[in-house]
């Protein structure tokens, strides 16, 4: 829908540059949605694998994956593979997320 309503917008000889500057705010904060959406898919999905290998985790680690980027998030899709523990997924955890700098 948004892109037709783009089309139309650019393409009607009438249209004002508000119009125009509307549709491009639109689309701007469209894809930031669609972005977004993927990534919580993307984590939710990398959650319920290590809740099925390794029963229920510890919210702690959940907020860790969450942290995590969607280039992260796909590497820890991988390596779960790799885990035996808990402690496993707690040591790649640490490994990757830096500390936050005190400014």
């Amino acid at each position: 829908m948004l892109t037709n309503l783009r089309i139309i917008i650019l393409n009607q000889t009438d249209s004002s540059e508000e119009d125009r500057e509307d549709v491009m705010e639109l689309s701007t904060a469209y894809l930031e949605w669609e972005h977004k959406t993927l990534e919580q898919g993307q984590q939710n999905m990398i959650i319920q694998q290590i809740n099925y290998r390794f029963s229920e985790i510890d919210s702690s680690l959940i907020q860790q994956v969450r942290r995590l980027t969607s280039e992260k998030l796909t590497e820890l899709g991988r390596a779960i593979f790799n885990f035996s523990t808990v402690t496993d997924l707690q040591q790649w955890l640490e490994s990757r997320l830096q500390p936050v700098e005190r400014q």
